[in-house]
């Protein structure tokens, strides 16, 4: 059996696939006796129904996984690693998909415990092999991308407010005005969320030569204040620099978002939306996660 665990904020969390039947400080993991034997044949035909609910949820999940590979494609200009990495999800995708359908079928024509468990292991085998898809794939991304990743900090700062507007509007935002300087009140992007949302956000970009200098609470007031002339919704700063606990502090008092450098790297070139990466951490409500387009 999988054993529970917490994933960490941007991967998926495939460990409850089988549900928990048993407390595992009572039993030997290599020694385990069957649902039915435990609970009853009827125990354990209901223990998996919640299991087919947990199975579609993986499904979905899986999904989600895809869109992040899908992004990297792109982003990475189709490096190889990249395109491996989209493969191998993409070719586990059906098995998923037809194992729920075969569980969906036990579960409406003859449900049992002992029809179902197999079932259950095949799922169990399935989350292993997407698990190691997705940790051999970590390192091997990471190095692929650091030198592109290395060009950020090269760009002059207009290069970077443009490409951060590029990213959003990747991510589904609709760009409204990217060009920040004099005159931009503490808004270097403004743009409008995803999906046909309509709430608007305002982005004050600050480019820094080197992934250690900090930003200051400073920039967090200002971009604070200009909520409101803005009208907008949502108020981010974005760095290719870290930002300073008090920074940090104030942002969280003054509900302002913060992107630093190594989020940029996961949303630039790592394939994730910087609103599930800020859902992720806790910075937003999960009213403002994306879905896939």
């Amino acid at each position: 059996m999988i054993s529970s665990n917490t994933s960490a904020p941007t991967h998926l969390d495939f460990s409850d696939v089988l549900g928990s039947f048993f407390d595992p400080e009572n039993f030997d993991p290599d020694n385990l006796p069957s649902i039915g034997e435990l609970f009853g044949e009827q125990a354990g035909v209901n223990a998996h129904r919640k299991n087919l609910d947990i199975l579609k949820r993986n499904v979905e999940n899986l999904d989600q996984l895809l869109d992040v590979a899908s992004r990297r494609l792109f982003l990475t200009d189709w490096h190889e690693t990249s395109v491996r990495f989209f493969e191998q999800l993409a070719s586990e995708a059906p098995a998923m998909r037809r194992l729920v359908a075969r569980v969906e079928s036990t579960l409406a024509t003859s449900p049992s415990a002992g029809k179902l468990e197999p079932l259950i292991d095949e799922a169990n085998a399935w989350v292993g092999r997407i698990e190691k898809i997705r940790e051999d794939d970590e390192s091997e991304h990471l190095a692929a991308v650091g030198q592109r990743f290395g060009a950020l900090y090269k760009l002059h700062h207009r290069e970077f407010e443009q490409r951060i507007a590029q990213l959003l509007n990747f991510d589904g935002f609709v760009i409204e005005r990217w060009n920040g300087g004099a005159g931009d009140v503490a808004a270097d992007v403004v743009a409008r969320l995803p999906a046909g949302d309509g709430r608007r956000a305002i982005v004050q970009c600050k480019h820094t030569g080197d992934p250690r200098n900090p930003v200051g609470s400073g920039v967090i007031q200002q971009v604070s204040g200009a909520r409101q002339v803005h009208s907008a919704d949502l108020a981010f700063v974005v760095t290719t620099g870290r930002f300073t606990k008090p920074a940090r502090d104030l942002a969280s008092k003054l509900n302002v978002q913060l992107v630093d450098c190594d989020d940029i790297l996961r949303w630039a070139l790592g394939g994730h939306r910087v609103l599930d990466l800020l859902s992720s951490s806790g910075q937003l409500p999960e009213s403002f996660r994306s879905a896939p387009i």
